[in-house]
């Protein structure tokens, strides 16, 4: 839960940080609830079962034309071997465990499933706040896991380690643009699983898909 208020965020100690992370700063935040956990891979599959990606409703303008222009069907490495899923991973092709953080989706499909399921994702800012309050703890990789995990613990969770997560930045940035003779021109797409400058403008943080309740 995070109360509506002036918050602090960013790095502010003398260790090491990217330069992205700091300055420690003031943000203002609305009253919102994180999701105590990632979003599974069970309940991705449920919004591919209702048609997610045949839907336009849950989907940004640009998000929605690049499900049609590249065939987007599921995340990407996954495949429909006879009635269930299979993921491609480190260690080769692997029934999908639905209790798995669902891994490998753009920001456009992120964002699609959280509107799906009557949610939205967080903002950057709303995730900070969060993040500040447990220690950092999770699966690193000396932890020697080659795929994320379900994860059984009591509370807040899966913040750090494991897999990245997407945030939105909402009106806090405007629309990437480059100017080139007096237009504005909208930067490019991306490919999957990199941050792509869209209708809200996402981040990556280094936790993926969870959703504000």
């Amino acid at each position: 839960y995070i109360e509506a208020g002036v918050q602090e965020i960013g790095f502010g100690d003398a260790g090491f940080h990217f330069d992205n992370e700091g300055p420690r700063h003031k943000a203002y935040v609305q009253q919102s609830a994180l999701a105590h956990r990632l979003t599974t891979n069970g309940e991705y599959a449920e919004f591919i079962a209702d048609g997610g990606y045949r839907r336009p409703e849950f989907w940004l303008s640009r998000g929605w034309a690049t499900v049609q222009e590249q065939a987007w069907r599921a995340p990407l490495y996954w495949e429909q071997v006879d009635e269930g899923w299979h993921e491609f991973t480190l260690a080769g092709s692997a029934a999908l465990d639905p209790h798995a953080p669902v891994t490998h989706v753009s920001y456009y499909e992120a964002d699609a499933f959280a509107r799906w399921a009557g949610k939205r994702l967080p903002t950057e800012s709303e995730w900070e706040v969060v993040a500040q309050r447990p220690e950092v703890t999770g699966r690193f990789a000396d932890a020697g896991l080659l795929h994320p995990h379900s994860d059984g613990q009591v509370g807040l969770q899966q913040l750090f380690g494991d897999v990245w997560q997407w945030t939105r930045a909402g009106c806090e940035i405007e629309k990437l643009v480059m100017r080139h003779e007096g237009r504005e021109i909208v930067q490019p797409e991306t490919p999957r699983d990199q941050p792509a400058a869209g209708e809200d403008h996402p981040n990556l943080r280094s936790s993926q898909s969870r959703v504000r309740k």
